[in-house]
């Protein structure tokens, strides 16, 4: 994706829409308040069981192809497990999308008013069923037992660890 190096209001109005329709794009992508998406690729697999997608790029989310087209949107987040961090004003939640069985969520969220400040979306992540913020890291369990991590200030990246 080429982009511009810079968002705008209409950025952060559109992740605010976005996430209280709960849509999003539907490409695996970590989507910050500020209008930044992210789209994650595999830049690493080893044997063990460790992987690792990876952004170098962010665009604005008003230049995501198709992001007015909700036919070409992830719809619907179901939490399947939050936490709240109230000395943190924080909630982190995770669980699976509507658009497929396969897909996953992880999102960090204020507290105090539910605004978004990021959402990361897996296609083939299955869902997740457990969360925690473990010192800088949010770590989320999918159902089929693979280990995520995420930095909590500002995710670009995750490391996924298969377990099996």
């Amino acid at each position: 994706m080429i982009s511009s190096n810079h968002t705008t209001e209409l950025d952060k109005i559109l992740v605010k829409r976005l996430w209280a329709n709960e849509e999003c794009p539907y490409f695996d992508l970590i989507m910050h308040e500020n209008g930044k998406v992210f789209p994650l690729l595999i830049v690493s697999k080893d044997d063990s069981g460790i992987c690792v997608m990876k952004s170098d790029s962010w665009t604005p989310i008003s230049e995501v192809p198709n992001i007015e087209d909700e036919n070409k949107l992830n719809e619907g987040f179901a939490a399947i497990f939050s936490k709240d961090f109230p000395e943190m004003d924080l909630r982190v939640s995770c669980g699976e999308c509507f658009s497929s069985g396969e897909n996953g969520f992880i999102s960090l969220s204020h507290l105090s008013s539910g605004d978004l400040i990021w959402l990361a979306f897996f296609v083939e992540s299955n869902p997740f069923n457990s969360i925690c913020i473990n010192k800088e890291l949010v770590v989320a369990q999918s159902t089929d037992g693979r280990i995520f991590s995420l930095d909590l200030k500002n995710p670009t990246s995750v490391e996924i660890v298969s377990l099996s």
